[in-house]
């Protein structure tokens, strides 16, 4: 059986999150007042399936992936500095594109949680989760289109199979902590 590299597992992470929102933003999307009753409970736990999946691709990324891959390849031949610095300084930008994500994941909360008290116009308040919904599925597929296009494919190009067995293996030690 084929064990799947680090790269396919991110890309399987990317995956899952975006059919996970598509079901949140069709849930937000203009919610009947008959539904507000039960929609916080229903968006609720898909939404908490969302963060923790993402949470955990973020620390795959931040803890093992990044980090291991970016020592990889500054270990390498000379050759290979320009390449290390293009990919840290990609690297970095996309770690930092993980704040804004978790910003969000915040406010979903918070919105949610007043859904569920019943706090406020609950008709603008569900408005306004679609809003934040439809925010953050536009964020996530920016920030999964610049790892799909630009990093994923240089960490398959940069490492070898056992470098590339190494990060996995790290990766799936943060899995199992989580």
């Amino acid at each position: 059986m084929h064990e799947a590299s680090p790269v396919e597992l991110l890309l399987q992470d990317h995956a899952a999150a975006r059919e996970l929102l598509n079901a949140l933003a069709a849930d937000t999307a203009d919610l009947a007042p008959a539904e507000w009753a039960t929609a916080p409970e229903r968006i609720g736990d898909r939404f908490a399936a969302l963060r923790d999946l993402l949470l955990l691709h973020f620390r795959r990324e931040e803890e093992a992936a990044y980090p291991d891959i970016m020592q990889m390849v500054s270990e390498g031949a000379p050759e290979t500095d320009i390449v290390a610095g293009f990919f840290r300084q990609e690297t970095d930008a996309d770690l930092i594109a993980h704040a804004p994500l978790r910003g969000k994941m915040q406010v979903i909360s918070q919105m949610l949680a007043d859904l569920r008290r019943g706090e406020g116009d609950l008709a603008l308040l569900a408005q306004e989760l679609g809003e934040e919904m439809e925010c953050m599925r536009d964020l996530l597929n920016r920030h999964a289109e610049r790892e799909e296009t630009v990093i994923f494919p240089m960490i398959e190009r940069l490492l070898s199979e056992e470098q590339l067995t190494a990060v996995r293996l790290r990766m799936d030690a943060i899995g199992s902590e989580a």
